[in-house]
């Protein structure tokens, strides 16, 4: 037994490990080279991101816009041959960062051309609608009970939010298709408006709200009320 372990220590110490040549001139070019190149990709992708922004404005369709971006893939190529880039060395792991670094480098670009102050793509939204009661003589019927009868005089408040200023003249309400009414913003409360109507009956009603803001977008929403309002 201890001749096998002998043995076995004598093998041990004929076997001569050495380390590994470690060039540091290439390694130092090498990481030149693929700093060299995200710093091209992160360049050339903001470029690209107006190309982005100019197709949505046209299409207003995203996956199309966001392609159209990418295509800027196909100029790395020829900018790393010009500024002697060698793209042979950086491998396919190389490739993959660079494609990365690029996209993501233009959709934030992009995220943020899409919005104010730069531009404003988003709809106008109706956040928030508020019913109000009066009796006959304009007095606003606070508590609300099941043997009040009808009909009223309501007040609808909405809530209409935008990027961008709503003008005024746009935001109109439609009561069961029926009866139209502009809306009047609410001096008192920013972002709301309102709308007066007359001898509404008990019962489920839906309300269509319009708006559009001074960059031309346009939004409509369904919305459904109860008169008289639960609590």
């Amino acid at each position: 037994m201890a001749k096998r372990r002998k043995k076995k220590e004598e093998e041990e110490e004929d076997i001569d490990f050495e380390m590994p040549d470690f060039d540091r001139e290439k390694y130092m070019k090498d990481q030149i080279n693929e700093g060299k190149a995200t710093l091209v990709s992160v360049a050339v992708a903001p470029l690209f991101s107006l190309v982005s922004w100019w197709v949505f404005s046209l299409t207003e369709e995203a996956m199309i816009a966001f392609f159209a971006g990418l295509a800027g893939i196909l100029v790395l190529k020829p900018i790393f041959e010009t500024l002697k880039i060698k793209i042979d060395e950086m491998g396919a792991k190389g490739w993959a960062k660079n494609l990365g670094v690029y996209a993501m480098t233009l959709l934030a670009v992009w995220i943020l051309l899409m919005n104010p102050p730069f531009s404003d793509f988003a709809d106008p939204s109706l956040d928030r609608v508020r019913v109000e009661l009066y009796d006959e003589h304009g007095v606003l019927i606070e508590n609300v009970t099941d043997d009040l009868e009808g009909p009223f005089n309501i007040t609808i408040r909405a809530k209409i939010t935008s990027n961008t200023e709503i003008v005024d003249e746009s935001v109109r309400i439609w009561l069961d298709d029926d009866d139209e009414k502009s809306m009047e913003r609410d001096p008192d409360k920013e972002h709301w408006y309102t709308a007066d109507f007359e001898y509404v009956t008990r019962g489920t009603y839906t309300i269509d709200v319009q708006m559009e803001d001074v960059n031309g977008n346009y939004n409509s929403v369904s919305y459904e009320i109860v008169i008289p309002p639960e609590e």
